[in-house]
Protein backbone atom coordinates (compact mmCIF):
# COMPACT_ATOMS: atom_id res chain seq x y z
CA UNK A 1 0.00 0.00 0.00
CA UNK A 2 2.74 2.43 1.06
CA UNK A 3 5.46 1.07 -1.88
CA UNK A 4 2.16 1.61 -4.45
CA UNK A 5 1.80 5.66 -3.34
CA UNK A 6 5.53 5.99 -2.75
CA UNK A 7 5.70 4.93 -6.25
CA UNK A 8 3.12 6.97 -7.63
CA UNK A 9 4.19 10.17 -6.13
CA UNK A 10 7.64 9.26 -7.94
CA UNK A 11 5.97 9.44 -11.06
CA UNK A 12 4.25 12.72 -9.91
CA UNK A 13 0.68 11.34 -10.58
CA UNK A 14 -0.99 11.83 -7.34
CA UNK A 15 -1.17 14.48 -4.71
CA UNK A 16 -1.81 14.59 -0.97
CA UNK A 17 -5.49 14.33 -0.94
CA UNK A 18 -5.11 11.25 -3.19
CA UNK A 19 -2.08 9.72 -0.73
CA UNK A 20 -4.79 10.24 2.11
CA UNK A 21 -8.22 8.71 0.39
CA UNK A 22 -6.22 5.50 -0.40
CA UNK A 23 -4.59 5.10 2.75
CA UNK A 24 -7.92 5.58 4.52
CA UNK A 25 -9.70 3.42 2.01
CA UNK A 26 -6.78 0.37 2.44
CA UNK A 27 -7.25 0.71 6.45
CA UNK A 28 -11.22 0.28 5.94
CA UNK A 29 -10.99 -2.58 3.35
CA UNK A 30 -8.59 -4.25 5.66
CA UNK A 31 -10.09 -4.03 8.96
CA UNK A 32 -13.25 -4.88 7.48
CA UNK A 33 -12.15 -8.23 5.44
CA UNK A 34 -10.23 -9.23 9.07
CA UNK A 35 -13.23 -8.89 11.06
CA UNK A 36 -15.29 -10.85 8.80
CA UNK A 37 -12.84 -13.24 8.30
CA UNK A 38 -12.15 -13.70 12.27
CA UNK A 39 -15.54 -13.90 13.29
CA UNK A 40 -16.65 -16.51 10.59
CA UNK A 41 -13.78 -18.35 11.06
CA UNK A 42 -14.10 -18.57 15.12
CA UNK A 43 -17.99 -19.52 14.33
CA UNK A 44 -17.44 -22.65 11.93
CA UNK A 45 -14.50 -23.87 14.40
CA UNK A 46 -16.90 -23.77 17.20
CA UNK A 47 -19.43 -25.86 14.93
CA UNK A 48 -17.01 -28.45 14.09
CA UNK A 49 -15.53 -29.07 17.78
CA UNK A 50 -12.79 -30.90 16.24
CA UNK A 51 -9.42 -30.00 17.41
CA UNK A 52 -7.67 -31.72 14.62
CA UNK A 53 -9.90 -29.71 11.99
CA UNK A 54 -10.20 -26.35 14.02
CA UNK A 55 -6.50 -26.68 13.91
CA UNK A 56 -6.57 -27.31 10.28
CA UNK A 57 -8.98 -24.19 9.57
CA UNK A 58 -7.05 -21.97 11.51
CA UNK A 59 -3.92 -22.20 8.77
CA UNK A 60 -6.09 -21.04 5.79
CA UNK A 61 -7.12 -17.88 8.46
CA UNK A 62 -4.53 -15.87 7.21
CA UNK A 63 -4.67 -16.59 4.05
CA UNK A 64 -8.74 -15.99 3.70
CA UNK A 65 -8.10 -13.11 4.80
CA UNK A 66 -4.83 -11.78 2.99
CA UNK A 67 -5.89 -12.53 -0.73
CA UNK A 68 -9.51 -11.08 -0.92
CA UNK A 69 -8.07 -7.65 0.83
CA UNK A 70 -5.30 -7.24 -1.70
CA UNK A 71 -7.86 -8.35 -4.47
CA UNK A 72 -9.82 -5.36 -3.16
CA UNK A 73 -6.84 -3.18 -3.26
CA UNK A 74 -6.97 -2.68 0.50
CA UNK A 75 -4.03 -4.01 3.74
CA UNK A 76 -3.40 -7.73 3.10
CA UNK A 77 -1.69 -7.41 6.21
CA UNK A 78 -3.76 -5.42 8.33
CA UNK A 79 -6.49 -7.92 7.19
CA UNK A 80 -4.37 -10.81 8.49
CA UNK A 81 -3.51 -8.69 11.80
CA UNK A 82 -7.44 -7.92 13.05
CA UNK A 83 -8.41 -11.90 12.00
CA UNK A 84 -5.47 -13.03 14.33
CA UNK A 85 -6.82 -10.47 17.13
CA UNK A 86 -10.39 -10.99 16.75
CA UNK A 87 -9.53 -15.25 16.60
CA UNK A 88 -7.48 -14.45 20.00
CA UNK A 89 -10.10 -12.48 21.98
CA UNK A 90 -13.04 -14.95 20.69
CA UNK A 91 -11.38 -18.23 20.92
CA UNK A 92 -11.92 -18.93 24.46
CA UNK A 93 -16.02 -18.29 24.14
CA UNK A 94 -16.28 -20.53 21.62
CA UNK A 95 -13.81 -23.17 21.40
CA UNK A 96 -13.17 -25.89 23.62
CA UNK A 97 -9.86 -25.53 25.83
CA UNK A 98 -8.23 -28.48 23.56
CA UNK A 99 -8.61 -26.28 20.63
CA UNK A 100 -6.28 -23.89 21.62
CA UNK A 101 -3.52 -25.85 22.88
CA UNK A 102 -3.48 -27.82 19.49
CA UNK A 103 -3.30 -25.03 17.98
CA UNK A 104 -0.61 -23.48 19.37
CA UNK A 105 1.72 -26.53 19.77
CA UNK A 106 0.75 -26.64 15.79
CA UNK A 107 1.70 -23.37 15.38
CA UNK A 108 4.88 -23.36 17.31
CA UNK A 109 6.21 -25.91 15.14
CA UNK A 110 5.46 -23.95 11.71
CA UNK A 111 7.25 -20.96 13.42
CA UNK A 112 10.19 -22.95 13.85
CA UNK A 113 10.43 -24.60 10.51
CA UNK A 114 10.21 -21.09 8.92
CA UNK A 115 12.35 -19.36 11.72
CA UNK A 116 15.36 -21.81 10.64
CA UNK A 117 14.29 -21.50 7.25
CA UNK A 118 14.74 -17.98 7.07
CA UNK A 119 18.13 -18.21 8.76
CA UNK A 120 19.25 -21.02 7.13
CA UNK A 121 18.90 -19.33 3.82
CA UNK A 122 20.53 -15.99 4.97
CA UNK A 123 23.51 -17.99 6.35
CA UNK A 124 24.29 -19.52 2.65
CA UNK A 125 23.99 -15.71 1.31
CA UNK A 126 26.91 -14.89 4.08
CA UNK A 127 29.50 -15.82 1.26
CA UNK A 128 28.12 -13.36 -1.45
CA UNK A 129 27.56 -10.69 0.78
CA UNK A 130 31.57 -10.77 1.86
CA UNK A 131 32.41 -11.07 -1.78
CA UNK A 132 30.41 -7.89 -3.14
CA UNK A 133 31.82 -6.25 -0.07
CA UNK A 134 35.30 -6.91 -1.32
CA UNK A 135 34.36 -6.27 -5.01
CA UNK A 136 32.88 -2.69 -4.35
CA UNK A 137 36.17 -2.36 -2.00
CA UNK A 138 34.86 -2.17 1.42
CA UNK A 139 36.05 -2.61 4.40
CA UNK A 140 35.03 -6.10 5.17
CA UNK A 141 35.91 -6.45 9.04
CA UNK A 142 33.99 -3.18 9.25
CA UNK A 143 30.80 -5.19 8.46
CA UNK A 144 31.10 -8.01 10.04
CA UNK A 145 31.74 -5.88 13.22
CA UNK A 146 28.74 -3.67 12.13
CA UNK A 147 27.09 -7.00 11.92
CA UNK A 148 27.83 -8.36 15.42
CA UNK A 149 27.03 -5.04 17.00
CA UNK A 150 23.23 -5.26 15.55
CA UNK A 151 22.96 -8.84 16.52
CA UNK A 152 23.90 -7.70 20.39
CA UNK A 153 21.50 -5.19 20.03
CA UNK A 154 18.61 -7.59 18.82
CA UNK A 155 19.30 -10.16 21.76
CA UNK A 156 19.77 -7.57 24.04
CA UNK A 157 16.63 -5.94 22.88
CA UNK A 158 14.61 -9.90 23.57
CA UNK A 159 15.94 -10.16 26.71
CA UNK A 160 14.87 -7.22 28.30
CA UNK A 161 11.40 -8.15 26.72
CA UNK A 162 10.88 -11.67 27.32
CA UNK A 163 12.44 -11.85 30.42
CA UNK A 164 9.22 -9.64 32.08
CA UNK A 165 7.00 -11.73 29.72
CA UNK A 166 8.13 -14.92 30.77
CA UNK A 167 8.08 -13.89 34.47
CA UNK A 168 4.45 -12.91 34.14
CA UNK A 169 3.44 -15.82 31.99
CA UNK A 170 4.26 -18.32 34.91
CA UNK A 171 2.66 -16.03 37.48
CA UNK A 172 -0.58 -16.00 35.08
CA UNK A 173 -0.17 -20.22 34.99
CA UNK A 174 0.72 -20.55 38.41
CA UNK A 175 -2.87 -18.27 39.49
CA UNK A 176 -4.66 -19.98 37.19
CA UNK A 177 -3.84 -23.62 38.48
CA UNK A 178 -4.76 -22.41 42.08
CA UNK A 179 -7.90 -21.04 40.37
CA UNK A 180 -8.71 -23.94 39.20
CA UNK A 181 -7.97 -26.13 42.23
CA UNK A 182 -10.18 -23.53 44.56
CA UNK A 183 -12.96 -24.13 41.91
CA UNK A 184 -14.74 -26.61 43.86
CA UNK A 185 -14.22 -24.95 47.32
CA UNK A 186 -16.20 -21.67 46.12
CA UNK A 187 -19.45 -20.58 47.33
CA UNK A 188 -20.41 -17.97 45.40
CA UNK A 189 -19.96 -20.11 42.32
CA UNK A 190 -22.12 -22.95 43.94
CA UNK A 191 -24.95 -19.62 45.06
CA UNK A 192 -25.02 -18.38 41.83
CA UNK A 193 -25.62 -21.93 40.08
CA UNK A 194 -28.14 -22.85 42.59
CA UNK A 195 -29.69 -19.69 42.05
CA UNK A 196 -29.11 -19.44 38.11
CA UNK A 197 -28.54 -15.72 38.19
CA UNK A 198 -28.82 -14.67 34.03
CA UNK A 199 -25.44 -14.89 32.34
CA UNK A 200 -23.78 -16.35 35.37
CA UNK A 201 -22.91 -19.60 34.56
CA UNK A 202 -21.66 -18.93 30.97
CA UNK A 203 -19.12 -16.58 32.53
CA UNK A 204 -17.80 -18.50 35.01
CA UNK A 205 -17.04 -21.44 32.29
CA UNK A 206 -15.50 -18.86 30.04
CA UNK A 207 -13.48 -17.66 32.91
CA UNK A 208 -12.31 -21.86 34.18
CA UNK A 209 -11.95 -22.35 30.31
CA UNK A 210 -9.40 -19.27 30.38
CA UNK A 211 -7.73 -21.02 33.43
CA UNK A 212 -7.52 -24.07 31.95
CA UNK A 213 -6.02 -23.20 28.63
CA UNK A 214 -3.18 -21.30 30.65
CA UNK A 215 -2.56 -23.80 33.13
CA UNK A 216 -1.82 -26.32 30.49
CA UNK A 217 -0.23 -23.69 28.37
CA UNK A 218 3.59 -25.35 28.61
Amino acid sequence: MLLRSAIAALAGGVTLLDVTLDFDYAVLVGIGIGTVVGFAAVRVRARIGQPTLTTAISFTVPLLAFFPAEALHGSGVLAVVVAGLITGFTATRHLTPQDPISERMNWRTIQLMLENGVFLAMGYQLLHVAEEVAREGGDLWGTIWVGLAVTAALILVRILFAGPLSVWLRFEQRRATRRLADTGRDKSARWRHVLRLPHAGKGSQRRRADWRVLAAAA
